[in-house]
């Protein structure tokens, strides 16, 4: 086993010098620099990209057959052959890191020494993956597509989610993402702020339990991977359907958000919705298979619809009527909707803040968006989160919500223009 063990060192020397070399250039860079928070964001990237390469490197073997049927024949059972590998790959990860931490411990500022915690669970979160996918595949390429899919395709459902609710649902709009449900999509995007600022008992162990299911997924998948099975560069073909009910759904969701309807209903978004997922999905299977599986494409198609529709109806009227409680500053701003002004002077006086709260709760009631002014209100909430709403109304609530402002919120409304207008 101890040979087993020093074959994937001696394997994974080259990469493991190519990369200190980087990390060495990012604590010079970390040492001078006149704020640290650029080259440590640096340091994340080329960590986060290490912890990925070094098992595609590690388990090269799996896209080689002729190499896979020799290890095959080695005298140690799956199981062994993933542990040894998995402590391999991990040893060479986590000694330049060690050294680096210390380094900078001793001659720098000790941020990232001080945030290790977020360093180390990176490490284990994307490296688990890595071992993940290089068994779920049969090729470098598809190994890399698939590790791409499952970092970004999380967020961009959610992205595409949000686009149908800005279409469909009242007073939603695009604006800032909620960064506790980025946080919890997508991992390294906390990581890499925390590396820097800290990271709270929450998300420690919340990613101590999203790298123990990767781990032991890809401890599963190692044991049971039969060599033989390929589906479309996938060694199960479940991956391969994932994979593809994930590109259907966000296509669809992303088309459906595109039609701009006023009238923002139930039945519109059920009719439009049905329509785009049955054609993206005929159209996507047609690609992927070359011919058109009728009973496979309205079983997939109907699912779709079902799921994205109690998506939906679950949330709708939730996220129409959400007011945030936890308000620790927010900010009203509009006028006609061809020259919108755009505050960012923020109210933090709490009887300003009731007020625009009670504003907000006054157009809710109106049920309807009609005119030819718009009300955008940002709140900001106190864990950092913003949530913003705009609705359009007519002269006659506009000039109600204008007589009910106080010299805070006449400043959040005029911004640069408050001098002027007082």
């Amino acid at each position: 086993m101890f040979s087993l063990f020093k074959n994937d060192l001696k394997q994974l020397k080259n990469v493991v010098v190519i990369f200190s070399g980087l990390f060495l250039l990012c604590l010079i860079i970390n040492l001078v620099a006149f704020k640290p928070y650029v080259p440590i964001m640096g340091f994340y990237l080329i960590t986060l990209t290490y912890t990925l390469v070094v098992p595609l490197v590690n388990l090269n073997y799996l896209f080689n057959q002729t190499k896979q049927t020799h290890f095959a024949s080695l005298p140690f059972t799956k199981l062994q052959s993933f542990i040894i590998r998995y402590l391999s790959g991990l040893t060479c990860v986590l000694l330049p890191l060690i050294g680096y931490c210390l380094i900078e411990a001793l001659l720098g500022n000790g941020v990232v020494f001080k945030n290790c915690s977020s360093l180390f669970l990176m490490v284990w979160i994307y490296y688990s993956l890595g071992n993940l996918c290089a068994y779920l595949t049969r090729t470098v390429l598809i190994d890399i597509i698939l590790q791409i899919v499952i970092i970004v395709a999380p967020v961009v459902m959610y992205i595409c989610l949000f686009m149908v609710y800005q279409t469909f649902v009242r007073g939603v709009v695009m604006s800032e993402l909620s960064m506790s449900v980025v946080s919890l999509l997508i991992p390294m995007v906390k990581l890499f702020i925390s590396g820097y600022t800290g990271i709270s008992l929450y998300y420690v162990l919340v990613y101590l339990a999203y790298g123990l299911v990767v781990f032991v997924l890809a401890m599963y998948v190692s044991v049971k991977r039969n060599c033989e099975q390929n589906y479309h560069g996938y060694t199960y073909r479940i991956v391969a359907q994932v994979i593809k009910l994930v590109i259907i759904i966000s296509i669809s969701w992303i088309i459906t958000a595109f039609f701009d309807i006023s009238n923002q209903s139930l039945r519109s978004f059920i009719i439009i919705n049905t329509l785009t997922t049955f054609v993206v999905t005929f159209v996507v299977q047609f690609i992927h298979s070359k011919k058109i599986r009728g009973v496979l494409c309205v079983m997939q198609g109907t699912a779709i619809v079902l799921v994205t529709l109690v998506i939906f109806v679950s949330t709708k009227g939730y996220l129409e009527n959400y007011i945030p409680k936890d308000i620790k500053a927010v900010v009203i701003n509009g006028d006609s909707r061809e020259a919108e002004i755009d505050s960012s002077i923020k109210i933090t006086n709490q009887e300003s803040i009731n007020k625009v709260v009670d504003i907000h709760e006054g157009i809710l009631k109106q049920k309807k968006d009609a005119g030819d002014y718009r009300v955008k209100i940002t709140y900001y909430k106190s864990n950092g989160d913003q949530v913003t709403r705009a609705y359009d109304i007519g002269s006659t609530n506009y000039l109600e919500i204008i007589d009910k402002f106080d010299e805070n919120m006449i400043k959040s409304w005029f911004n640069d223009y408050y001098a002027v207008v007082k």
